[in-house]
Formats: structure tokens, C-alpha cells, sequence
């Protein structure tokens, strides 16, 4: 029997509230509105667990990267100084806000002298410049032990400015 026969009978009929269609949307849009909260929650507290990368673990990251490819001589000693550079000024930029990336390496060389960077560094940062000019810009070729020994100053480099905490 439906409503429209009982409603001669008995002259009243009433539907319970948890049998109408606004029930079923209201609990449909509270269970859907709970998950999206624990949702929310769990992928804040997932995000903030994340460790993010320092500068320094970026660069020596970037240099292992690169020091696999010249080990497996996948890279042209241009691309690989033009890289090996590239890399120490975004380090820069990132450890101390240098704005480095538009300057050529007498430029940097420059602008870490009147910045009162430590003085050992900037004379190895000096010697590494001026040796790896040549290779980008003239298109001279350099001794695979030349741009080993380039790199490892590089993540010489980058050690000895990691902040101590």
C-alpha cells in the first residue's frame, strides 16, 4: 500500500523526517563535509612533515648530479662549467639573497669582494673563475682531472658556507 490508499482511511499521514530526500542530502553533505576535513588535516600535518631541502643539500645534490654525468662523460666541458657556475650563484642567491645569476664570474668575483665574503674562499673562487673562462667561452677543452678537481672545490665550497646551527 502507498500513501494515496491510506489517506481515505485514515484522513492523516506523515512521513518521519529521516524518510524524506532533506534527510539523505543533509547527512550526504555532513559525512562529505567530515571528510574533507580529515582530509585537510591529514594532508597539512603530511605537508609540514616534509622536510624541505636547504640550499647547501640542493647545491651538493645539483653537484653529485653533475659529477655523475662527468664520470660518465656525458657532458662537454662547456655545458659542464656553464652548469658548475650556474649552480654556485643560485647556491649564493639562496644561502645569502646574492643576486648573482645575471652577472659574468668577474662580476661575482666582484660583488663577493665588496660583500666581505671570507677571504680563502673568494681565492679559490677566483682561481676556479678564471680557469673555466677559457672552456666556456673560447671553446678550449679541459682535462677530465681539471674539471674533477673544479668540482670537488665546488663542493668545498659549498661545506664551508654551511651555517653552523
Amino acid at each position: 500500500m502507498n500513501e494515496n490508499e491510506l489517506f481515505p482511511i485514515y484522513g492523516l499521514w506523515h512521513k518521519p523526517f529521516w524518510q524524506t530526500m532533506l534527510f539523505h542530502v543533509i547527512i550526504i553533505t555532513v559525512l562529505v563535509s567530515i571528510f574533507l576535513i580529515v582530509l585537510y588535516y591529514f594532508l597539512k600535518k603530511y605537508i609540514n612533515k616534509r622536510v624541505k631541502k636547504t640550499a647547501w643539500d640542493k647545491a651538493l645534490c645539483d653537484f653529485s648530479e653533475l659529477q655523475k654525468l662527468l664520470l660518465k662523460k656525458k657532458i662537454s666541458p662547456k655545458d659542464f662549467y656553464l652548469s658548475l657556475t650556474s649552480i654556485l650563484k643560485v647556491y649564493f642567491f639562496n644561502l645569502y639573497g646574492y643576486n648573482l645569476l645575471g652577472k659574468t664570474d668577474d662580476e661575482v668575483i666582484l660583488f663577493l669582494e665588496e660583500n666581505k665574503f671570507d677571504k680563502d674562499l673568494l681565492l679559490v673562487m677566483r682561481e676556479l673563475f678564471n680557469s673555466l673562462q677559457f672552456v666556456k667561452f673560447a671553446n678550449a677543452s679541459a682535462l677530465q682531472e681539471n674539471m674533477e678537481r673544479d668540482i670537488l672545490k665546488c663542493f668545498d665550497i659549498v661545506k664551508k658556507t654551511i651555517p653552523v646551527r
